[in-house]
């Protein structure tokens, strides 16, 4: 068999990324791994007894040359990281995946990635955010990666597709697409981006997977951007691995008292860089970064954001603002496209001036 035949046997084993790489580094090549003799392989091998008689039992039951031929027919492809193709900066943190499997365009990869993830529990203000952020970033010639999950992980994958490429690492196999309801979306991907997961085909979305993958998503990245995150979530996982891999972690301020603004405003606090656009993003890379990015695409994004004069926000939001019922602040954030914190400060002022009333939950009434 060839060398990727035997990486995809050892893969449906199961090995921990630790741990298959300590064993390329003891046997040097995955063939010396699988065809190694019982005697010789327990000795070299640093396992438990009980590992080892798992693994020889595996192998008796394994058709290696059998899952080989059907997985080359299966239209997944298959790259290790022994090959040109696996990202660099992935090779980079302490456990990376020594497979990867992927169905799309591996060209995607080569492009600078960065990271945008959030609460599968995610707001209507959160989505808007996380697909206007994710769309500009695309533009600018950026690969967006995400999870391809509910909520915020939805709205990067479809917002990335508006303008560019994206990338979703999965916590199954690459043709176990998970939650079902993202099955068109991947099709999407697939066509303009690369799906990726480390877990072999048929492997289903087993909850202890998806800790595991993020930092996949995150290795894979310049910087990650946290759009929304309870106290404790996926999200803070992936930025937790950020920070331990080097990489810059970035966070969308949420209003207080929302739980799903907790572990944002949690990461500001802790250092994490507040984003109200996407410049404060762009500001964090480095130069060789930088010089690859569309500026045209910043400069149009720049002026999007600055499309409703600084004068005329009250005023909107008095139009928008009823006497009678509640408007909730994500809901203008939605309906007037403007950063949370530039509408909360135009709030302030109006309560101020006597012109609107704040409400428990954070409704607001004009008076």
């Amino acid at each position: 068999m060839e060398e990727k035949a035997y990486f995809l046997s050892l893969s449906y084993f199961g090995f921990l990324p630790r741990a298959f790489l300590r064993l390329l580094e003891i046997f040097k090549t995955p063939d010396e791994i699988w065809n190694s003799p019982f005697e010789s392989f327990a000795k070299e091998s640093g396992l438990t007894p009980e590992k080892v008689k798992k693994f020889f039992l595996f192998k008796e039951k394994f058709n290696a040359q059998d899952s080989w031929n059907k997985f080359k027919r299966s239209g997944i492809g298959l790259i290790t990281i022994r090959d040109s193709e696996y990202p660099e900066l992935l090779k980079e943190i302490s456990d990376p995946p020594p497979v990867l499997f992927y169905q799309g365009n591996l060209n995607s990869l080569k492009r600078p990635c960065f990271a945008v993830i959030g609460s599968r529990k995610a707001s209507p203000y959160g989505k808007l955010q996380a697909s206007k952020l994710s769309e500009t970033l695309a533009a600018l010639g950026l690969t967006v990666v995400s999870g391809l999950a509910r909520g915020i992980d939805q709205a990067v994958h479809e917002g990335s597709l508006k303008s560019g490429e994206t990338t979703a690492v999965l916590g199954s196999g690459v043709d176990r697409i998970y939650p079902p309801e993202n099955e068109n979306l991947a099709v999407r991907i697939k066509k303009h981006g690369v799906i990726l997961s480390e877990f072999p085909p048929g492997t289903p979305p087993d909850p202890w997977h998806f800790p595991q993958r993020n930092r996949i998503i995150s290795g894979l990245s310049i910087g990650v951007l946290v759009v929304e995150a309870e106290e404790k979530s996926g999200a803070l996982i992936t930025a937790r691995f950020a920070l331990e891999q080097g990489r810059g972690v970035f966070a969308l301020p949420g209003i207080p008292g929302n739980p799903l603004s907790k572990g944002t405003n949690g990461l500001i606090q802790a250092g994490g860089k507040l984003v109200q656009e996407i410049k404060d993003i762009l500001e964090e890379f480095p130069s060789e970064v930088s010089s690859l990015l569309n500026l045209e695409a910043v400069e149009k994004s720049l002026k999007e954001g600055e499309k409703l004069p600084e004068e005329n926000v009250a005023r909107e939001i008095l139009r928008l603002l009823s006497p009678k019922e509640g408007v909730c602040i994500e809901d203008l954030v939605c309906r007037m496209s403007l950063p949370v914190s530039k509408l909360s400060s135009a709030l302030v002022f109006l309560e101020m001036k006597g012109y609107v009333s704040r409400l428990p939950g954070n409704f607001y009434v004009k008076l």
